[in-house]
């Protein structure tokens, strides 16, 4: 589940009928430091001259993302697929609002750094909507979406905490790119 500045990775193991969510773990795609860390953005429309605010912010993004989804992905050593949760796909420069296209191009960027690293690392992914994700992981699954939010709450390992939505989102996704890869596990 992408947000911006950061990432909840859950890793979902067995086939699309039959799976349980392993771990999940809050994964930083930006730096720490920095007014403009997770709104790199941010300085192009509040700045007179914050083209090289916004260019330093994005470089450390997509430094830190990198190297971050890399590390997590050397962790789990055997993946297979692996489904992107996002709230939005609208393109940014549909928006007419420069604050609204601002967070949209955010948004856009952590989405983009963390596809573009699972695809150097040849792991298939697909985005997904927030909105659509309990449908589409309910229909792949052969449940209903009642069905499948009960499942999601028995089939998680009890260490993992918290288990708030974002989570829950970031653990269907893996469910849905589980039925994508053909009942594939992880």
């Amino acid at each position: 589940r992408i947000k911006s500045g950061w990432a909840v990775a859950a890793v979902v193991e067995g086939s699309a009928r039959s799976w349980r969510v392993a771990s999940c773990v809050e994964v930083p795609l930006a730096p720490n430091e920095g007014k403009y860390s997770r709104f790199p953005f941010h300085p192009l429309i509040e700045l007179a001259d914050g083209e090289e605010a916004s260019r330093q912010a994005l470089a450390a993004v997509r430094s830190v993302s990198r190297r971050n989804i890399a590390r997590l992905l050397e962790e789990i050593a055997l993946i297979h697929a692996a489904g992107i949760v996002v709230g939005s796909l609208r393109p940014p420069e549909s928006i007419g609002n420069p604050h609204i296209r601002v967070h949209a191009r955010e948004g856009e960027l952590f989405r983009t750094v963390v596809a573009d690293v699972l695809e150097g690392l040849r792991v298939p992914s697909a985005f997904m909507l927030d909105k659509t994700v309990y449908a589409e992981a309910a229909k792949s699954s052969g449940l209903t979406e009642t069905k499948l939010r009960s499942k999601l709450e028995a089939s998680r390992s009890r260490d993992i905490k918290p288990w708030r939505a974002g989570q829950k989102l970031a653990a269907l996704g893996g469910v849905r790119a589980l039925s994508q890869q053909g009942g594939r596990e992880r």
